[in-house]
């Protein structure tokens, strides 16, 4: 079995990110948020 793909072909990929990436993003987020806020509180 073989396979060949062209430059022209390129691998499916998703339209709409997984719900998980979304979480991390904004757990990301959140979590740089807090630390700004607490660095700015402490001084």
């Amino acid at each position: 079995m073989t396979t060949t793909r062209t430059v022209d072909d390129p691998p499916p990929v998703a339209g709409v990110p997984e719900p998980a990436t979304w979480a991390l993003l904004i757990l990301g987020f959140a979590t740089v948020g807090a630390a700004l806020r607490r660095r700015t509180v402490a001084a």
